[in-house]
């Protein structure tokens, strides 16, 4: 696999028995704050061809990665409404894409079925109270929305939504974990770990039940901000 990094400053090239092959910077606008760039995500398409997505202030850029070392080839740069800082986030399941935003539109749909050639905008999905999200986690045919302005029962807790994708278009919401915001979330089996950056620590949901989760324990430490979490293997 192909790493691709999203940074703001530059990297030598070569470091720690990594050489660097490409370097992107297309659609280079700098947001308000002075940044350009936010998360990145990768994909292989059915053929074993591999992508990278990328973030920027205005949209999110699809790259083929299959000409490096000699270049990195956008095939498709897909418009998104803009935020005060350039965040935007991304997940795929299936052959689709799905991106979120701080400046809202819900969440974008997209079709990659049809790369190498392009990538087709399907629509953007809200429901009532839900139109924006700060990051976006993926597993099972479940999307979990995090940190948006409403979640389940019309609340502004931002927490972490639970959407179906038996019809990958069109996604139905079934419930929500929204005790307290979310910043984002890392499944593994039907277990949620949510990082409650605000002092609120790690939340453990069990998601066994998709519309109703259900908070299993509450793990927290002096100062705590949790940004992001992950469990290891065992």
């Amino acid at each position: 696999m192909i790493f691709a990094l999203a940074c703001y400053t530059s990297a030598p090239a070569q470091s720690l028995n990594m050489s660097l092959l490409g370097n992107y910077q297309g659609h280079r606008v700098a947001n308000p704050q002075g940044t350009y760039y936010s998360s990145g995500w990768g994909y292989y398409d059915n053929n074993g061809r591999e992508y990278a997505f990328l973030g920027a202030y205005n949209g999110t850029a699809i790259i083929d990665l299959s000409f490096l070392p000699d270049s990195l080839h956008e095939v498709s740069f897909i418009p998104g409404p803009t935020a005060t800082y350039s965040y935007r986030e991304m997940k795929t399941y299936l052959n689709y894409l799905y991106i979120v935003s701080e400046g809202g539109a819900g969440i974008q749909i997209v079709d990659l079925s049809y790369l190498p050639d392009s990538a087709h905008f399907i629509t953007n999905f809200t429901y009532s109270g839900f139109s924006r999200a700060h990051t976006i986690s993926e597993s099972n045919g479940y999307l979990f929305p995090n940190g948006g302005n409403s979640t389940f029962g019309g609340r502004d807790a931002g927490g972490s939504a639970v959407l179906s994708l038996q019809n990958p278009v069109q996604p139905l919401k079934l419930s929500a974990y929204d005790s307290v915001y979310i910043h984002d979330a890392f499944m593994r089996n039907d277990t949620l770990f949510g990082a409650a950056i605000y002092g609120y620590g790690i939340r453990v949901v069990d998601i066994r039940d998709k519309m109703a989760p259900k908070e299993v324990k509450v793990i927290n430490y002096p100062g705590s901000g949790t940004h992001n979490v992950w469990t290891t293997d065992d």
